[in-house]
């Protein structure tokens, strides 16, 4: 059963319109208006704090694979200029090697 329906059960229930098909309760004296209000309120406050936690939840997971992203493309970056920075001084000496080997000869 959806949320929707148990509530419209529930709402339902004992209401002296209703027919209880298949009820548990039918026909005993188990069901209680006061302990049926007091359900509907309790499933109304979790179905509100379910929706609560589900957007944090959303949040939370939007937020960090922002952080992740971040942190990736930070640790790329200085990848990349490390390797460019090593590569500019390979050429640098490449290139003190290349001007001062002539004059070592």
């Amino acid at each position: 059963m959806t949320d929707e329906q148990i509530l419209n059960a529930l709402r339902s229930c004992g209401d002296g319109v209703a027919i209880c098909d298949g009820c548990p309760y039918e026909g005993r004296n188990h069901c209680s208006l006061l302990a049926k209000q007091d359900i509907i309120a309790r499933f109304e406050e979790l179905k509100t704090e379910t929706i609560e936690l589900r957007n944090r939840l959303k949040q939370e997971i939007e937020t960090t694979a922002k952080r992740i992203e971040a942190n990736f493309l930070s640790e790329f970056a200085d990848d990349v200029t490390f390797k460019m920075v090593s590569r500019l001084n390979e050429i640098t000496i490449e290139a003190i090697n290349a001007a001062t080997l002539p004059l070592q000869r």
